[in-house]
C-alpha cells in the first residue's frame, strides 16, 4: 500500500470518527478552542458543521481517487486470486470423481472455464491393456451450481479474511455509516439541518 492511501485512509477514519463522537454525544458547539485561543458567542454555529462535512467528503473523495489510482489493481488481485484458488479446487475435485486417471499437468482453471461459458478442456491416461497409456482430449461443460458454493466461499474469504476488509472495506462502510446515521440523524450537525 502506497503512504498516500494509508494517510487518506487514516484522515477518513478520524474524520468519520469525529462525526460519530459528534452524533452519539449530542454535540452542540457554542465554543471552540484552537491552538489555545477560545472562539465563542458564535452567529453561526453551524458553519463547524458545514466545515466538517466539507472535510469529510474531501477525505471521502481522495480515498477513492487514492484507491483507483494506487490499489485497485491489488484489489483486483485479491478477488481474483481467491475465486480462482477455490473454483480450480472445485473443479479439479468434480473431473477426479468423474475420471479415474486425470492429466495432472493440464491446468484445471476457474477463470478459464468462466471465460468459455463454464466449459473445460481437459486430458485424461487411457491405457488398451498391454500398450502405453495415451492422452486422450475431453470437455466438460459445468453448471453454474456446480462452482457455486466456491464463488460463495471465495467471496466470504476474501470479504473477510483478506487485507480487503481493513484496507478498504471498513473505510466505505464507516463511511456510509456515517453519511446514513449523522447525515440524516436528528442533530444539529446533520446534513438535512446544516445545508437546509
Amino acid at each position: 500500500m502506497t503512504d498516500g492511501f494509508l494517510r487518506q485512509r487514516r484522515n477518513l477514519f478520524l474524520v468519520n470518527l469525529a462525526f460519530l463522537f459528534c452524533y452519539y454525544a449530542e454535540v452542540n458547539i457554542s465554543k471552540l478552542t484552537f491552538a489555545g485561543m477560545s472562539f465563542s458567542n458564535f452567529g453561526n454555529a453551524s458553519a463547524i458543521y458545514y466545515f466538517l462535512w466539507v472535510i469529510w467528503a474531501y477525505f471521502l473523495y481522495r480515498f477513492f481517487v487514492f484507491f483507483i489510482e494506487d490499489e485497485r489493481d491489488t484489489f483486483v488481485k485479491i478477488w481474483q486470486r481467491e475465486f480462482n484458488s477455490r473454483g480450480s479446487k472445485k473443479i479439479f475435485k468434480i473431473l477426479s470423481n468423474e475420471e479415474s486417471d486425470l492429466n495432472q499437468g493440464c491446468g484445471y482453471d476457474y477463470y478459464l472455464a468462466k471465460k468459455n461459458n463454464w466449459s473445460l478442456n481437459f486430458q485424461v491416461y487411457v491405457s488398451d491393456g498391454n500398450d502405453p497409456p495415451r492422452v486422450e482430449n475431453k470437455s466438460r461443460q459445468f453448471k453454474r451450481s456446480e462452482i457455486f458454493s466456491s464463488e460463495i466461499a471465495s467471496f466470504v474469504y476474501f470479504s473477510l479474511l483478506t487485507p480487503v476488509l481493513t484496507n478498504y472495506l471498513l473505510p466505505v462502510l464507516l463511511s456510509l455509516f456515517v453519511i446514513i446515521v449523522c447525515g440524516f440523524g436528528q442533530w444539529d450537525g446533520a446534513l438535512l439541518q446544516v445545508f437546509t
